[in-house]
């Protein structure tokens, strides 16, 4: 059993809804940084009625 937090990161967006993959890399950085672990995976986060 790991001891540590998995974290869910958002999508880092440009204006022009291009993904921000510099924004995305500060994210993972900063949480592995803080000792949590990350894991990819996806969602399109809507759900049933």
């Amino acid at each position: 059993m790991t001891r540590s937090a998995f974290v869910a990161l958002v999508t880092c967006f440009n204006d022009d809804e291009t993904i921000n993959y510099a924004a995305a890399r500060a994210q993972v950085r900063r949480q592995v940084a803080a000792g949590n672990n990350i894991m990819c995976a996806g969602t399109t986060a809507i759900s049933p009625p």
